[in-house]
């Protein structure tokens, strides 16, 4: 997939993106049960930016997501 960055009107970079979601998916997951185990909004943000900073490191889609453990 490729995704366009955009200047003022004119077309900037080209980047070549393998995959879109996985951070999300790893944020909003790890957010969710990270705030039903401790319903502690700045902890769970915590734990979610570095499951996120993991994941954007990997490659791969759901390899990529870290687990808990």
């Amino acid at each position: 997939m490729k995704m366009l960055n955009f200047g003022s009107l004119n077309i900037d970079k080209v980047y070549s993106v393998s995959h879109l979601v996985k951070e999300g998916d790893t944020f909003l997951g790890f957010f969710i049960s990270q705030l039903i185990k401790s319903q502690n909004v700045k902890h769970s943000l915590e734990i979610v930016s570095k499951a996120a900073s993991i994941t954007v490191s990997r490659n791969g889609a759901s390899d990529s997501i870290p687990s808990l453990r």
